[in-house]
């Protein structure tokens, strides 16, 4: 019974030419424009948000070789040079030279790395205060 009243109901709907109100059809497009316009926003700050990510990724990494090939090379020289050492005084001085040139080579590199560290941290921070105020922006309208 459903079906013999369905299928000429449907008949009509199919065939029936209803327009669409002017006022509807303006409210979708309103609310696409702005969907739209939000997604650019978001879409814009996620990549913000990845390029800082991988800005701070390769920052950290060209500290991280560096300071390898840094510590690397000295203790190769200071290697050599006990090679070349005639006496155990000899040895003790390059030995004592090493460790005060590395305790504060490792100062310098702890002071690098804190900073960058830092700056990381506060080009993140910028990044997601912008994202809050894109989403902050976006949601209000």
């Amino acid at each position: 019974m459903n079906q013999q009243l369905a299928k000429p109901l449907n008949d009509m709907i199919r065939g029936a030419q209803i327009q669409v109100p002017e006022q509807i059809r303006e409210m979708v497009e309103e609310g696409l424009k702005n969907t739209r316009t939000s997604w650019d926003a978001i879409s814009s700050s996620l990549n913000d948000a990845a390029a800082v990510q991988t800005n701070a990724t390769q920052a950290l990494g060209d500290q991280v070789v560096s300071n390898m090939t840094t510590n690397i090379d000295a203790t190769l020289d200071a290697v050599q040079a006990l090679t070349k050492a005639r006496t155990l005084s000899d040895v003790q001085s390059i030995q004592a030279k090493f460790v005060q040139d590395h305790m504060a080579r490792m100062m310098k590199q702890w002071n690098e790395w804190m900073s960058l560290s830092m700056k990381v941290g506060q080009d993140t921070a910028a990044t997601v205060s912008s994202m809050a105020t894109t989403a902050t922006r976006t949601a209000k309208r």
